[in-house]
């Protein structure tokens, strides 16, 4: 049996000549120069004009981690600890933080515990998983 295939062609035509430009390097030749908050991105801008400074303001005060303490109490050892300080306390686990407006620590949690496991704990692992155990 054959199969003969029909072929077609498609041809584009543009009614319409199309100019292609070479650009600019030019900033200021821009016609369509980009903006924030609907300021656009020209000479000179701060943050106040372009409607970021509320939004730096309210990053300048971040955690900070500043080491790790036995216990809750040594915390209170701490001397001039700054809005945002965060110590990891080794007796509970938990990373507690100075809020300044509070004149306290406060607890933050436990993000993460890490467990170290040995080769042959791994391989133990890996190996009931295989059996089909958990």
């Amino acid at each position: 049996m054959n199969i003969s295939r029909k072929e077609t062609r498609h041809v584009l035509t543009l009614a319409t000549p199309v100019a292609v430009g070479s650009g600019t390097t030019d900033y200021n030749d821009l016609t369509n120069k980009p903006s924030i908050n609907d300021v656009t991105l020209e000479g000179n801008v701060s943050f106040a004009d372009l409607g970021l400074q509320e939004f730096i303001d309210s990053i300048t005060t971040v955690y900070r981690y500043k080491g790790n303490v036995a216990t809750v109490e040594d915390l209170d050892d701490v001397q001039n600890p700054e809005n945002g300080d965060v110590y990891h306390v080794e007796a509970d686990g938990y990373d507690y933080c100075w809020n300044e407006d509070k004149s306290r620590w406060e607890n933050l949690g436990n993000f993460i515990q890490i467990e170290s496991l040995t080769n042959e704990d791994i391989d133990a692992i890996i190996s009931s998983i295989e059996k089909g155990g958990s």
